[in-house]
């Protein structure tokens, strides 16, 4: 094609668009179309008058002159960055400045082409698509308040559903295509409460802190992080960028989360495919999100905390503290519930009451102390032989209760014989009478167990007296 024609296309696309565009090479001006002109009059400059190189060249005295430059020092840092550079590397750039109540966005791309620095700076009026931007933004923002909410109210709480929500709602505004939640557990391992990478499901991944991954840099660092091509930047102080998947270049936002006195506990990273690919605004955005999803965190620890709190003080209201063995108000309960299943459904349930023997003299002759011993490991070893759904109990002083679902007396029997050898081979043998029998449900539930607590004494009677 034509040079000539090329270049009327080129100048016609560029200036039918509105995009303002400079190509500058070996610190000359290759091209610079109308719309630059235009536009560079909204921060203050006429570029027919003022090259923009000597712009650049003398920033700090046009900055003197007209301080909404500062807007500009982002740029002219990285144009300066790309100009000294000696790697071979191309540069980018890109940013939404204000002025006078327009929005500009700002792209430089420095190029190395056959060995030649090219700069390319381009600037579009984005007055407009900020104003709906914003619209958008406050409209998800209302959305992560709502379901924030919603969530935070249930009973059953669940802090991942809350997450997966915001992911989805942030993705279908098209604000991250990946996002990952991590905190730290027990200071040495990252824990990954929620992450969706290049579509691999990384919730619950636990990963040691001193891989020195890109999350333990946010974490560690106790800083934000813009990564605008995660192929080509390289982390500080040995810490890597690992790519999940296929490598592909993704421009990532990392923000850690941090507790009351400003310590970093976790982090969040926001992810979206191509490089710069976030704006300023959206950068913005996503700081909010982050105080989101912290609140969600601190809830959830404290929903956690309360919790095994209300779980602790439960434990306490149905347990023996001495013996750790539930105590008879459970017992009943239990009895009552389990009852009804066994008229209703035939099931076997085998009830044992036990005694431990001379107990009064043993307390009178060495004391409450040694007593309370005594308790301990005969409990120690009933726990020891039982299994995790069978119910021991303590029924009042040194008799105890054990409650066998779904079992057979046989099975029951050879479990309470057990018991008994492993406290007659201790060093002081601790002696106990038991009795033994399947629940009726022909009598009545206080039947049963007067059944049960006179075979215990039968046991007691014949071993006294000898005789059967």
């Amino acid at each position: 094609m034509n040079k000539n024609i090329k270049s009327i296309l080129f100048e016609k696309y560029f200036e039918s668009e509105k995009i303002g565009v400079l190509i500058i090479s070996d610190w000359k001006m290759l091209y610079m179309n109308d719309s630059f002109k235009e536009l560079s009059k909204l921060f203050g400059l006429n570029v027919d008058k003022i090259s923009p190189l000597d712009i650049y060249r003398n920033y700090n005295k046009y900055l003197m002159e007209n301080s909404e430059l500062i807007e500009l020092k982002g740029l002219i840092d990285h144009i300066k960055i790309f100009n000294h550079s000696n790697t071979g590397t191309n540069a980018f750039f890109k940013d939404i400045m204000e002025f006078n109540g327009r929005y500009l966005e700002f792209n430089f791309e420095g190029l190395i082409i056959e060995d030649k620095k090219y700069y390319f700076i381009t600037v579009l009026d984005m007055t407009n698509e900020i104003k709906l931007l914003d619209y958008k933004y406050l409209s998800i923002s209302k959305k992560i308040s709502e379901l924030s909410f919603k969530e935070l109210s249930k009973a059953n709480f669940d802090s991942r559903k809350i997450y997966i929500k915001i992911f989805n709602l942030l993705k279908d505004f098209n604000i991250v295509a990946e996002m990952v939640v991590a905190t730290l557990k027990n200071d040495n391992q990252i824990h990954i409460e929620f992450g969706i990478i290049d579509k691999i499901n990384l919730s619950g991944k636990i990963y040691d802190r001193k891989s020195k991954s890109l999350t333990a840099y946010v974490i560690d660092k106790n800083k934000k992080i813009y990564i605008p091509n995660s192929l080509d930047y390289v982390l500080p102080d040995g810490y890597k960028i690992h790519h999940v998947g296929d490598a592909k270049p993704y421009s990532v936002f990392g923000v850690p989360l941090r507790d009351e006195n400003n310590k970093a506990y976790g982090a969040i990273l926001y992810e979206r495919p191509n490089i710069h690919n976030f704006s300023k605004l959206e950068l913005t955005l996503l700081d909010e999100v982050t105080y989101a999803i912290q609140s969600v965190i601190r809830f959830s620890k404290l929903y956690g905390e309360l919790h095994r709190e209300k779980e602790r003080y439960y434990e306490m209201s149905i347990k023996d503290h001495l013996t750790k063995a539930y105590n008879r108000t459970f017992m009943e309960e239990y009895l009552k519930k389990s009852y009804e299943k066994i008229k209703r459904y035939d099931e076997d349930i085998v009830l044992s009451f036990i005694d431990i023997d001379n107990f009064k003299m043993i307390n009178d002759k060495f004391g409450h102390d040694y007593g309370d011993m005594c308790l301990t490991i005969f409990s120690e070893a009933v726990f020891e032989n039982i299994r995790e759904s069978d119910i021991f109990t303590r029924y009042g002083g040194d008799e105890f209760v054990i409650i066998f679902p779904n079992t057979t007396m046989k099975k029951a029997s050879n479990v309470m014989r057990r018991i008994r050898k492993v406290l007659n081979k201790l060093e002081e043998p601790i002696e106990i009478s038991y009795g033994i029998m399947k629940i009726n449900k022909n009598i009545t539930l206080k039947d049963n167990i007067n059944r049960v607590d006179k075979l215990m004494y039968e046991m007691k009677r014949i071993k006294n007296t000898g005789t059967k």
